[in-house]
């Protein structure tokens, strides 16, 4: 007989099974697959900009400058990745119209029934998953040029944050010095 513990401790050797398999894939997906000639991580390492904890004008405008390039490039790397997205899926649906009207046509030659459209569509596309894994590896890199470029939009956002609180310091700042130097003036 099968105690409630029995289950539960089923249950978790499955969970940790499961967890243990996705972070082997995570972790090849990260470090094994190539995105325009770079690992992800690569990627990571590349267009990371680290914000310094108290950054000063001078710090935030060269942030910014190299954010701005990091933005660029990323945004070009994704109209890149876009671009091969849609190719891929035009070549995709030209040779699925391509097998499926042959199919069709041998079907007919050959005075045989046609089988349901669904057969015909699964038969069509059978000698295509090399396209449809490319396809898939495709909308990975589109999707990952996003997540960079939204990263990357992020950080710009966080540094004109920083920039406007560092102007509004020093103009309360100089007001502050300001008002010293008047109140010092008054009391000689």
């Amino acid at each position: 007989m099968t105690t409630s513990k029995d289950q539960v401790d089923k249950m978790i050797a499955s969970l940790r099974k499961g967890k243990d398999i996705h972070e082997m894939f995570a972790n090849t997906v990260r470090t094994g697959i190539l995105i325009q000639g770079k690992t992800m991580e690569q990627w990571r390492t590349y267009f990371t900009a680290d914000i310094p904890d108290n950054p000063d004008i001078i710090d935030c405008k060269l942030l910014d400058i190299n954010l701005m390039k990091l933005h660029q490039e990323a945004t070009f790397l994704k109209c890149m990745a876009d671009a091969a997205s849609t190719l891929g899926k035009k070549s995709f649906d030209t040779q699925y119209r391509e097998k499926f009207t042959a199919l069709v046509s041998e079907y007919r030659a050959e005075g045989k029934k046609l089988p349901a459209k669904e057969t015909l569509e699964i038969l069509a596309s059978n000698d295509l998953d090399d396209i449809e894994t490319s396809l898939s590896y495709s909308e990975l890199a589109v999707k990952f040029w996003k997540d960079v470029i939204e990263d990357l939009n992020f950080k710009r956002k966080a540094i004109e944050n920083i920039t406007i609180n560092n102007s509004v310091e020093a103009k309360a700042n100089l007001a502050s010095s300001n008002l010293q130097n008047r109140r010092d003036h008054n009391d000689h």
